[in-house]
């Protein structure tokens, strides 16, 4: 008699596989970090094989478990369908893209009437999303995320768009008497910055203190203009707060494009105080995607319209698989 896997079990181990770590499967899941690495084990009983290996603290699939969670994508994503094709919930001509909210906001608002000038018969709806969803809601077409370099791996269902550059910004207001020449100065006009927290892996680059660090300046007001700067626990936030002259704050460049050629922000620093984001955003979509002409279009527009932005800010145009592959490599 033949054994078969349990459901629960394959979609426990495609959860930790896509999220590399059973701390983050457990939490997309509903589960207990316990019960998810219970149902791999399982799995691997039932295989005779070791599907991951444990021994680094992010988890790793072997051959065998990187073969199977290839094919459990499709298997899925096919299964995920048949109910949704019992279940429609949306017209058929229009095309939904999940994106963050400071992304949609700052950047893709502004550029929606070239992205319907590519779509000619789709309607878009724009759908927010946090940029780490996974796996991909069915209602979803396309979603743009915002993830490591690190754990970007090559996949037919995505596209590496683009890697940001990380630099100070703000109001031009706040330099008009006084050009600053140092993150010291900068301090003295007030520092904005998005909060982490323990489980954030947003990247060094959003620490005021990592840019005092890796440019050598340990001013002795340091600590006390960081102790004192106000604190938002979203981008978007942070950005408009610069906007209205009440500090300066580390902008994405990407985000701050469209308000830097405005005036409503400048770069107070010149180029040399930048650092690379150690983020990538990646365009996602399912296998067998129902509108695949229209998505097709969304993700080569997605890749035109970002690599223009950020050639035309002035940052050093660079090849964003060769600069994920970078940021492997450190």
């Amino acid at each position: 008699m033949r054994r078969f896997p349990s459901f629960a079990a394959l979609v426990a181990f495609d959860a930790v596989a896509r999220r590399g770590s059973f701390t983050a499967a457990a939490e997309d899941l509903g589960r207990t970090q316990s019960a998810v690495s219970h149902q791999v084990k399982r799995l691997e009983a039932l295989f005779g094989t070791q599907l991951i290996d444990r021994r680094h603290p992010e988890i790793e699939l072997t051959p065998e478990g990187a073969t199977l969670a290839a094919e459990l994508v499709p298997l899925l994503a096919r299964l995920s369908r048949i109910g949704a094709q019992r279940h429609p919930q949306r017209p058929p001509r229009t095309l939904r893209i999940g994106v963050g909210s400071a992304l949609s906001s700052l950047w893709l608002a502004r550029r929606i009437p070239e992205l319907l000038g590519r779509l000619e018969t789709f309607d878009v709806e724009l759908l927010e999303t946090s940029g780490d969803e996974a796996p991909l809601p069915e209602a979803i077409d396309a979603t743009i995320h915002w993830v490591s370099a690190a754990k970007v791996q090559a996949s037919p269902t995505q596209r590496i768009l683009f890697r940001e550059d990380v630099f100070p910004v703000c109001h031009p207001s706040l330099i008009d008497r006084r050009a600053p020449q140092s993150l010291g100065d900068l301090a003295r006009l007030g520092l904005l910055h998005k909060q982490t927290s323990v489980n954030y892996d947003g990247g060094p680059e959003w620490s005021w203190a990592t840019w005092f660090r890796v440019f050598a300046e340990q001013a002795s007001f340091a600590g006390e203009a960081l102790a004192r700067c106000a604190r938002f626990t979203n981008i978007g936030t942070v950005l408009a707060a610069a906007m209205e002259g009440a500090g300066v704050a580390l902008g994405r460049s990407l985000l701050v494009h469209d308000a830097i050629g405005d005036g409503r922000l400048v770069r107070p620093l010149s180029s040399s105080y930048t650092i690379p984001s150690s983020k990538v955003h990646v365009c996602l979509w399912h296998p067998e995607p129902a509108n695949a002409e229209a998505v097709a279009a969304v993700v080569d527009w997605l890749t035109e319209a970002s690599r223009r932005t950020v050639e035309d800010i002035g940052s050093t145009p660079r090849d964003p698989v060769g600069a994920a592959n970078a940021v492997l490599a450190e």
